[in-house]
């Protein structure tokens, strides 16, 4: 799949990343379990944005220094069967944070195997939620010739994943009550084009979705054609597979 270059608003991919996943059933202490059913995943996505920088000593001898800019955290919960869809999630995952789409299928790799080895570990047997945390380090090296405060700037805008996210486009077929759909929120959207991986039917009109057509994935990673979903949400603000509340930004 070629997601959309994210040099727009002058984001950029980050020099190199660096992740590591765990299981931490501490995450799970204060959060309300009782209505995301049994067999899924709690990820939370923990993110250290990183400015590596030259620092001149008074020797004159120039060490590398990392600065840490942002931290953030974000959770996402996913059933046993979203490894089915590993790849394409990871790709979506790596584009916000902006890891290259090269390394998307390292990342889906990385999370399919530990995933998986969570599932068929015995001591999971019982478990309704495994509770896994993925730790990214994103770095963002000091160009040549960049004053600091300029490159602090360009790694701090680089956090923002809305920058990432390509334009929401109106509904082709919009009905009479014309549902705004910069409304929703929508995790993420982008065109089919041509070589891109064989998608899930759109459960909505049970169609598969077609070269040309704008595919929209919901915050619990289950994916419509756009204008389909924009149409559902005029009746009804719940995923038609799941019934995740689909909240209004």
């Amino acid at each position: 799949m070629s997601l959309p270059d994210p040099v727009q608003n002058n984001c950029s991919f980050c020099d190199r990343y660096e992740l590591d996943m765990y299981r931490d059933d501490n995450i799970m202490n204060n959060w309300d379990w009782s209505g995301y059913g049994e067999n899924v995943f709690y990820i939370e996505c923990k993110v250290d944005y990183i400015l590596e920088k030259i620092d001149n000593d008074d020797d004159d001898d120039e060490k590398v220094v990392h600065e840490l800019i942002e931290s953030a955290v974000k959770p996402y919960v996913f059933k046993f069967d979203f490894l089915t869809q590993c790849r394409i999630k990871a790709r979506v995952i790596c584009n916000m944070l902006g890891i290259s789409e090269d390394s998307a299928s390292d990342v889906a790799e990385q999370v399919s195997t530990f995933a998986t080895s969570q599932i068929n570990d015995p001591q999971n047997s019982a478990s309704k939620i495994v509770p896994i945390v993925m730790s990214f380090t994103i770095i963002y090296l000091q160009q040549d010739g960049e004053d600091i405060n300029t490159a602090r700037a360009r790694v701090l805008l680089n956090t923002n994943t809305e920058f990432r996210l390509p334009p929401i486009v109106p509904p082709p077929n919009p009905t009479n009550r014309g549902v705004n759909p910069f409304s929703f929120e929508i995790l993420y959207r982008w065109t089919l084009k041509h070589g891109d991986p064989v998608h899930p039917m759109c459960s909505i009109c049970i169609n598969d979705p077609s070269l040309g057509e704008t595919i929209a994935i919901l915050p619990c990673w289950h994916s419509f054609h756009l204008h389909c979903i924009i149409k559902w949400l005029e009746i009804n603000h719940r995923c038609p597979m799941c019934r995740w509340s689909f909240s209004k930004k």
